[in-house]
């Protein structure tokens, strides 16, 4: 004789539960997990014991996979909270620091990304509009922001296939994350 057990949760009983029982968070990946695993790719010692559960008004990059390029490394550790836990365990980061464009565009598509963040001036005097142009020949798929603190990244992005530039605030980067979220949901909205 089989006999099957059947739990009914109600609603009330999983919002007792707090966020660990919410069904949208039942399959979520390890977000603390996935932050300090960015971290020690980029060799850092950085280390969370705790994550935020979620970025304000990021809806939109919920399950997208986002590249962050840029050739400081303490600003790539600045973003790796935010990005992570925006794009729920889909955030990469690449330091560029020597490589030809050539490569740093090989490391960013094997990545496999939805949005590319290009910071406006590279190392080697690389221009983030020209990865952006290399990109778009490659992956004319793939949304890439200019991800700068220069603000005339913002008056003009100069390049075909850049929605936008989005303002790299180290000092609030859950504020940027928040305009990378709002450049994200306008591509799909005029995309549909």
């Amino acid at each position: 004789m089989i006999i099957c057990a059947l739990a009914i949760i109600s609603a009330k009983e999983i919002n007792s539960m707090g966020n660990e029982g919410a069904p949208e968070n039942l399959f979520r990946k390890d977000l603390k997990l996935e932050v300090n695993k960015a971290f020690e790719l980029l060799e850092s010692t950085t280390r969370y014991k705790r994550v935020k559960e979620n970025v304000p008004g990021s809806e939109g990059l919920r399950g997208k996979r986002i590249t962050m390029v840029d050739d400081v490394k303490t600003v790539l550790e600045g973003f790796v909270e935010d990005l992570v836990v925006a794009s729920d365990g889909n955030a990469s980061f690449i330091l560029h620091a020597d490589q030809p464009v050539e490569e740093l565009i090989a490391e960013i598509l094997a990545s496999d990304p939805d949005v590319v963040l290009v910071d406006g001036h590279l190392a080697k005097g690389i221009q983030g509009n020209k990865v952006v142009e290399f990109l778009l020949q490659s992956r004319p798929d793939i949304l890439p922001i200019l991800f700068s603190s220069d603000t005339r990244f913002a008056q003009a992005a100069g390049v075909e296939g850049v929605i936008t530039s989005v303002n790299k605030d180290s000092a609030d980067p859950e504020a940027s994350v928040q305009q990378i979220a709002a450049v994200v949901e306008k591509a799909a909205r005029e995309a549909s």
